[in-house]
């Protein structure tokens, strides 16, 4: 079955039509590295996101921006994000990213861990994301130098909330030059 818009056809087109619901929303799915809970190292995020985000991110020079009032997450694997592939959330897209050096990039920093949520660990890039942070002599030293690189302008001292809040503005600029490529693994061809 086609989908229903024409921008999502050119996606739909190269992916398994998987079915039609009550609302006769059409949806469709594409293999990924991983559907079930992920092991480690864990090279592969995933999210489900509405398609003005969604074409950010497949852009070049990865144009989407975070939510700065949110954990804005990426999971580590499709079946936990599939679920938010909803018209309750708004959610038609769900992308999945390959970014193998994003989370040992984040943990020289110092971050600790992700946001624990129903089995999965997500890691957050947006402004106020759960991620555990635990900054140690020298993660604190190699955040202050890549905040350096990748905000020159910008006075470190004059950013409220100490180190963590800068950790935190990184967070988005790691995720973006980490990513090696993404494309749409499901989608949700809405009726309109």
């Amino acid at each position: 079955m086609e989908a229903y818009d024409v921008i999502d056809r050119q996606y739909a087109a190269a992916m398994k039509f998987d079915r039609e619901d009550n609302n006769r929303d059409r949806f469709y799915s594409y293999p990924v590295r991983c559907d079930g809970a992920a092991g480690m190292p864990q090279e592969n995020f995933y999210r489900a996101m509405n398609r003005t985000e969604a074409l950010g991110w497949l852009a070049p020079g990865r144009t989407a921006v975070p939510d700065s009032e949110g954990h804005h997450p990426w999971a580590s694997y499709r079946n936990y994000s599939l679920s938010y592939l909803t018209r309750k959330n708004n959610y038609t897209y769900l992308l999945e990213v390959h970014a193998p050096d994003f989370l040992p990039w984040m943990r020289e920093i110092g971050f600790i861990s992700g946001k624990a949520e129903a089995g999965d660990i997500s890691w957050g890039i947006g402004g106020k994301s759960s991620n555990g942070w635990g900054g140690t002599k020298p993660a604190n030293d190699a955040l202050k130098a890549l905040y350096k690189h990748a905000y020159p302008t910008i006075n470190q001292n004059l950013v409220k909330g100490g180190l963590r809040a800068l950790a935190v503005q990184l967070a988005p600029y790691m995720f973006k030059q980490s990513i090696k490529w993404v494309k749409v693994v499901n989608l949700r061809s809405q009726k309109p």
